[in-house]
């Protein structure tokens, strides 16, 4: 017999017992819930990160969202208030387009401090208001948060 204690999906018994096998689960509180479900995206992430192939990636990222969508209905939270704060959050902070990595912040007044950051054959060079590529400039404003 091999324990798990671990939060399942709700067709994972009945598969298992199809099997031939037998299984012991109880039905959780809300609060044990909330709490199985913390450490089943604790699983899931790093099962992400263990993934080799993106397809293996794209199925754990499945698993995640069905965790978070778990997550919201206990706590009562439905998907469209999620999506409204999500979005919020995106106009506020922007999303990640621009696959930018900070590598450093200064607080030198108005002075201009410059970092430079190698990665994949690219420089990249930051005031605040630049961004420097070798084979093209860039100009964007973008707002530091």
């Amino acid at each position: 017999m091999i324990t798990y204690n671990k939060l399942v999906r709700d067709k994972i018994p009945h598969i298992i017992e199809s099997s031939g096998k037998t299984c012991v689960v109880r039905v959780l509180d809300e609060h044990e819930f909330a709490n199985a479900l913390k450490t089943k995206m604790k699983e899931e992430l790093n099962e992400f990160l263990e993934a080799k192939s993106v397809d293996e990636q794209i199925s754990e990222l499945a698993d995640m969202v069905e965790v978070i969508y778990g997550f919201l209905e206990n706590e009562g939270i439905s998907l469209e208030d999620f999506e409204k704060k999500r979005q919020l959050k995106k106009e506020q902070r922007g999303g990640f387009e621009e696959k930018l990595l900070l590598v450093s912040v200064s607080e030198n007044g108005n002075e201009k401090v410059f970092k430079q950051y190698f990665a994949k054959e690219e420089l990249i060079a930051r005031d605040g208001l630049k961004i420097l590529n070798k084979s093209s400039l860039l100009l964007k404003r973008h707002m530091i948060i």
